[in-house]
């Protein structure tokens, strides 16, 4: 029975949002509904947290860095959440480095600009030939055997493979690399947390990145690998940073490159083949159509349900004064189904005129990976529906999450 449905269509019904609950794990579209229409500044005090759904709300929280702090993290866990001291001031780790979105804004943002060297657009769009080669290539290998996993066997692959080349990680290793994060990220259906053997699989990840560093540093590497030159060149406030410092950092690009891309593209292809007539108009000049249709995946098809910012500064959001120590939980792909911000959102619409989205999050965290992820999208759609114009989709798995609820395998067919 659908919680949401029950509390829809009764009035006087209670409303219960809990992101970790497993009604909402398994399907929290109808709560964020019920939420931007009737509560959108909907406390949590077993949290001490609000939750904010409305598109101009999030960009608000996301807008207002000065008043937050991520020293908590951005994404919270129950137990984690459910430990709270009221009015608390932010508790920033310095040694280790923590990963990065823990830092504080001014270590955050130097860490940020010495990772962001083979991010810029100029530098993406170098490697787009590199990306279209290796999207074939997969392609030549995979269409011969008529079946096979969308975000394993292929964009998955392609996305690993482009960010193997940034870290200095063999392009042979995606693989192992795209595994990786996928385990480091699994959330468990029940509880809504990470597993109890979560810290071993994120242990094979970091040492992934250890070797590429220590090859670095040892010059085997065999060519540059600006993002770790620049990370070992910092000087973090007055000391520098450790090969675990930097494998820290680099973890979360692996992971944030690996994994959330290919459920964008899975469940985006789904969608298509759903909506023939639109499958049909995007087939019909695909060098000028992939792109908008991969930006509306990226608002209707995204994975990451809401990050999370802790209250620093008093600030008043939706109407609601929220004070030192608060959380705040932004729905980001709440505020992509907005009727206020969207037309018919909760509708694919593949050129529909998007002005701005929460695809990517948004202000001092939007995501750094932007330019290379719209580019493996765009790519990946114009190789795939050029050779693949005919696909069924066999099984597509979308497992309840507090967090990643997006499609994690997907297998398609071809004639």
């Amino acid at each position: 029975m659908s919680l949401t449905t029950d509390a829809v269509k009764s009035p006087h019904a209670a409303f219960d949002f809990d992101p970790f609950s497993h009604a909402v794990m398994r399907d929290p579209l109808p709560f964020y509904k019920v939420l931007r229409e009737k509560h959108p500044a909907y406390h949590m005090p077993q949290y001490n947290a609000w939750a904010f759904s409305r598109f101009e709300d999030v960009l608000r929280i996301f807008h207002n860095d000065h008043h937050f702090h991520t020293s908590e993290g951005t994404l919270g866990s129950k137990e984690g959440l459910s430990k709270f001291e009221k009015g608390a001031g932010p508790k920033w780790q310095k040694d280790p480095t923590p990963l990065f979105g823990f830092n504080e804004p001014g270590v955050y943002a130097k860490l940020r600009n010495a990772m962001m060297a083979e991010l810029r657009p100029k530098s993406v769009a170098a490697i787009a030939d590199d990306i279209r080669a290796r999207t074939n290539a997969l392609l030549d290998a995979l269409i011969p055997r008529k079946r096979f996993n969308l975000n394993l066997d292929f964009a998955g692959i392609v996305a690993a493979g482009s960010v193997c080349r940034m870290c200095g990680i063999p392009i042979e290793d995606a693989a192992e690399v795209l595994a990786a994060a996928n385990f480091a990220t699994k959330q468990d259906p029940v509880t809504g947390g990470f597993p109890p053997d979560w810290q071993q699989n994120r242990e094979v990840l970091l040492e992934i990145c250890r070797k590429a560093i220590r090859k670095q540093i040892d010059g085997t590497s065999g060519h540059a690998v600006p993002a770790i030159d620049k990370l070992r060149a910092l000087d973090v406030e007055g000391r520098k940073l450790t090969v675990n410092d930097i494998a820290t950092l680099m973890s979360s690009i692996v992971l944030g490159g690996s994994e959330t891309l290919p459920k964008v593209f899975a469940h985006g292809l789904m969608e298509l083949n759903n909506a023939p007539e639109q499958k049909a108009e995007v087939l019909s000049d695909l060098e000028n159509n992939a792109a908008p249709a991969f930006e509306e995946m990226l608002r209707y098809c995204g994975p990451a349900q809401w990050f999370m910012r802790t209250v620093d500064t008093p600030i008043e959001i939706a109407g609601q004064k929220l004070e030192r120590g608060e959380r705040v939980i932004a729905l980001i792909q709440s505020a992509n189904r907005d009727d206020r911000e969207f037309d018919n959102p909760d509708k694919f619409i593949w050129n529909r005129k998007i002005e701005r989205h929460m695809g990517f999050g948004n202000g001092l965290h939007f995501c750094i990976g932007s330019h290379l992820a719209r580019l493996e999208g765009k790519i990946l759609l114009q190789e795939f529906l050029r050779r693949v114009p005919e696909y069924t989709i066999e099984e597509a798995i979308r497992t309840p999450s507090s967090f990643q609820w997006g499609y994690t395998s997907v297998t398609v067919s071809i004639p």
